[in-house]
This record gives C-alpha cells, sequence and structure tokens, in this order.
C-alpha cells in the first residue's frame, strides 16, 4: 500500500495506518493488528513529515488512542493532531 504501483500511487504510511484503523479491527485479529500497528508506528517518531495544511514538522509523540494523529512539532509550536481533526499528515519526508 505505500509503494508504487502500475495501477495506483503509493499512499502515505499515516493514511494506511488510518485505513487499518478503521477498518481493521473488523478485518483482522485485534491482538496481531494493534501490535503491528504500535511497533510500526513508532518507527516514525522524529520523522519530518508535511501536514495538509502545508506546514512541515517533526512527530515528537505517537498518540496511543489514534495512532494516526501523532503530536507535531512545527518549529516551537506543537499540534496534537487528535485534536485538529482538519489535519492530516500526507507524506513522510
Amino acid at each position: 500500500m505505500t509503494s508504487n504501483r502500475s495501477y495506483r500511487e503509493a499512499m502515505c504510511p499515516f493514511t494506511v495506518i488510518k485505513y487499518f484503523e478503521d477498518d481493521g479491527l473488523q478485518r483482522y485479529d485485534p491482538g496481531f493488528l494493534m501490535t503491528f500497528l504500535e511497533n510500526t508506528v513508532n518507527t516514525f517518531l522524529n520523522q519530518r513529515v508535511k501536514l495538509s495544511n502545508g506546514l512541515e514538522g517533526d512527530i515528537i509523540f505517537i498518540n496511543p488512542i489514534a495512532y494516526s494523529k501523532p503530536t507535531v512539532k512545527i518549529g516551537d509550536k506543537f499540534i496534537d493532531l487528535k485534536k485538529v481533526g482538519a489535519v492530516d499528515i500526507v507524506d513522510v519526508i
């Protein structure tokens, strides 16, 4: 899902994580899925990301309630994407 294919463009990893959060619990074993998501999302700590509002920042905290909505540091400000519903991560830089 995160790799380019001949039939579709690569998806942002956080879009895929959101997909699994929304639909994965009905399709996959919750124990395996949550372990997979937790381990996957933790690899993005301190990674630079681009947000849907055009800003760029660094992931500094993974929200255990919503893995696809971490806290991002932009300059000297912290944005909790869980609280700012209209902003999503669109790319990992």
